[in-house]
C-alpha cells in the first residue's frame, strides 16, 4: 500500500484529467537461485521509495452517450470481483485508449491496449531466427513477407454489452493480440475472429462471452468462456501449435442489507464465490512471440532495472484452477470485518516472469 496517495484533478466541461502519483517505499530485489523475489519494505533513509510514479493518470472526455479515455490506469474487463478471462485487475495498471458509446440498452466499446515491448532473451532469439535464417520459415514465402519482425506487441478489443432486461445482462469481447508488426485498423474489426488471418503473422483472436443474473435482490450470479484458440482438422495431430485452448468462470455474490442490531445496526453481510479454470495454452500459445504478458519495468534506487510479468486474462494465468471465497461483514466506507479463503492449482504452464532473461517454464521451438 502506499504511504502518500494524492489525487490531483481538473475538469473543463466535458474534458477531465485526474493523475494519481502516490508515494511508496521501495522493494528488495533479490535472486537466490531461482526466480526473482520482490520484498517490500520501509527503508528509513529518504531516497528508498518508489521512483515508478505515476500508477495512474487518466484523461477523459465525456459527452452524453459517447466518452473517450486515455492515460494509465487499471483495467478490468469482466464481472469476476478476484479475476476475469480478459484484462483484469490484479494488474498495476494498463496503459490504453478507450472508446464507448451508449444506445439505450446497448454499449460497444474500442481499447487498443499497449503492452512494453521490452524483449526477453527468448524473445530476441526468436526475433534473430526469423530475421537471419530463412530455413527455419514455412515454404508460404507471403506469411513470412507479413510475419512481424518488430519488437512490438499490442492488443485491440472489441466489447458489445446488451443490458436484455432489468435482471440480466450479456456480453461478447473479441480480443486481437499481435505481436512483431504496428496495429492497423482492420484489428478493430469486430467480429474479426471469423475472418481468415492466416497471413498476418504473430497473432491471436481469443472470444469472450459472458452473462450476469440478478433472479433475487442482492443476489448476482455470472459465468464467462473465453475460446482462445479453436482445434481445427488440420492440427489435431501437430504438437507445435499447441492447438486447443479455453478458459471458464463462474461466481455468485449475495449482499444482504439491514443486518444486526446495535452496534451492526445499518451493516451489510456480503458474500462472494469465484471458480476459474484456465487450460494450459491461454494466453501463452507455442513459442515465446506469442506468450501475450502485461510487461513492466521497474527501476529501484539499489536493484537496477528489472521486469515483471504479470498475467493477462485470469489473475494467475494459464494452465490452472483456483477458487476464492469472501466474506465481510459491517458497514462499507466506515469499517468491515472481511474473511477470505482461497485454493489455488498450477499445472505445469505459467506465463508469469521475473528478472532480465527468461523464465517460462516452456522454451520455443525454435532452439
Amino acid at each position: 500500500p502506499p504511504l502518500l496517495d494524492l489525487r490531483i484533478g481538473l475538469k473543463a466541461g466535458p474534458a477531465a484529467l485526474e493523475i494519481n502519483p502516490a508515494l511508496r517505499p521501495a522493494s528488495n530485489v533479490y535472486r537466490d537461485g531461482g526466480p526473482w523475489y520482490l520484498h517490500y519494505e520501509l527503508a528509513a533513509r529518504p531516497e528508498r521509495v518508489d521512483v515508478n510514479i505515476p500508477y495512474r493518470g487518466i484523461s477523459t472526455f465525456l459527452s452524453g452517450p459517447f466518452e473517450l479515455r486515455f492515460g494509465r490506469d487499471k483495467l478490468h474487463l469482466g464481472p469476476g470481483r478476484l479475476s476475469t478471462l480478459s484484462f483484469n485487475g490484479a494488474m498495476p495498471w494498463a496503459d490504453y485508449a478507450e472508446a464507448r458509446v451508449d444506445a439505450g440498452p446497448v454499449s460497444v466499446s474500442w481499447y487498443l491496449v499497449r503492452l512494453n515491448p521490452y524483449l526477453t532473451e527468448d524473445e530476441e532469439r526468436y526475433l534473430d531466427a526469423v530475421r537471419e535464417h530463412p530455413e527455419l520459415r514455412s515454404d508460404m514465402a507471403a506469411y513470412h513477407e507479413l510475419i512481424g519482425t518488430e519488437a512490438e506487441k499490442n492488443i485491440a478489443v472489441a466489447r458489445l454489452t446488451w443490458r436484455v432486461c432489468p435482471w440480466a445482462t450479456v456480453a461478447l469481447t473479441q480480443h486481437d493480440l499481435v505481436a512483431g508488426r504496428t496495429i492497423q485498423l482492420s484489428d478493430f474489426n469486430p467480429l474479426l475472429i471469423w475472418h481468415n488471418l492466416f497471413q498476418e503473422g504473430v497473432y491471436c483472436v481469443p472470444a469472450m462471452l459472458e452473462a450476469s443474473v440478478t433472479p433475487l435482490p442482492g443476489l448476482r450470479i455470472y459465468g464467462q468462456y473465453l475460446l482462445y484458440d479453436l482445434m481445427v482438422a488440420d492440427e489435431s495431430g501437430s504438437d507445435s501449435n499447441n492447438a486447443g485452448a479455453s478458459a471458464y468462470q463462474a461466481g455468485l455474490t449475495a449482499v444482504l442489507k439491514g443486518f444486526g442490531e446495535g452496534i451492526l445496526e445499518g451493516s451489510r453481510l456480503r458474500l462472494d464465490g469465484e471458480f476459474t479454470l484456465t487450460e494450459p495454452w491461454v494466453y501463452g500459445k507455442g513459442y515465446s512471440y506469442r506468450q501475450f504478458t502485461s510487461r513492466y519495468i521497474f527501476v529501484e534506487p539499489y536493484a537496477g532495472r528489472f521486469w515483471v510479468d504479470y498475467p493477462i486474462g485470469p489473475a494467475f494465468g494459464p494452465d490452472g484452477a483456483d477458487l476464492d471465497l469472501r466474506a465481510s461483514l459491517g458497514r462499507p466506507g466506515d469499517a468491515e470485518l472481511a474473511l477470505r479463503l482461497g485454493w489455488h492449482e498450477q499445472g505445469s504452464i505459467t506465463t508469469i516472469g521475473y528478472g532480465d532473461g527468461s523464465d517460462y517454464l516452456h522454451p520455443s521451438d525454435y532452439h
